[in-house]
């Protein structure tokens, strides 16, 4: 990879960041989603709130990164690439000929509340199998390779509890910490080697709030 000299710039540039353009984009895409919409419209709107963060971050990441996926023009959206049971669809991707894969975003989202229970842990069992299965694929293709999640909800979440029920905020924490925390090649392929989760305000300003890690 490329050197690390203009590594403090771009811890700036992430603690810094603002969503608020592309979550606009999506809001004016989509104004009719609500937590009452059904799960397609829902569906819809978290695939294009993703997309634009995977593009955002690509964008960010470009200077230090020459070549990471998708491009400037938005090309290699969802880009594929070899896993050790066929091919796997990719948010954010670096790799080079030369170092074959560097490292690689995984995006999973959630906006809205359950219907039922009026959390934002209704997606929690999928996810997390979705993170597991993505990992394993991946770190057996490529054992040196970085897998990075990302876990993205609205701030919102953290903000709702009780003396005896957490939030779901909380809730996420648990259930990724898990999922995280792979440092060399031969630790288990199922695990990332590090899932953030960010919360978003409703102006779309972010904080990337905990590494999850079990073994921190």
């Amino acid at each position: 990879m490329r050197s690390r000299r203009r590594t403090p710039q771009l811890y700036d540039q992430l603690k810094e960041s603002s969503i608020g353009a592309l979550l606009e984009e999506v809001r004016t895409r989509f104004p009719e989603v609500t937590d009452r919409s059904n799960p397609p419209q829902k569906k819809n709107y978290s695939e294009r709130f993703s997309r634009n963060l995977a593009q955002f971050l690509a964008d960010l990441l470009r200077p230090e990164f020459r070549g990471i996926q998708p491009d400037v023009h938005g090309s290699g959206h969802e880009s594929r690439m070899s896993g050790a049971r066929g091919s796997k669809r990719t948010d954010v991707r670096y790799s080079t000929p030369e170092i074959g894969l560097g490292f690689v975003i995984s995006i999973k989202t959630t906006h809205f509340r359950d219907g039922k229970r009026g959390d934002f842990n209704h997606n929690e069992t999928r996810f997390d199998a979705e993170f597991r299965a993505e990992a394993a694929e991946i770190h057996e293709r490529s054992p040196f390779g970085v897998l990075i999640g990302l876990f993205v909800l609205p701030e919102v979440s953290a903000m709702l509890y009780t003396e005896k029920q957490p939030s779901s905020f909380a809730k996420w924490v648990r259930r990724l910490r898990s999922r995280s925390g792979r440092e060399k090649p031969d630790d288990r392929n199922e695990l990332f080697e590090r899932i953030f989760i960010g919360l978003y305000s409703p102006e779309g300003k972010i904080g990337f709030l905990m590494s999850c890690s079990h073994r921190q």
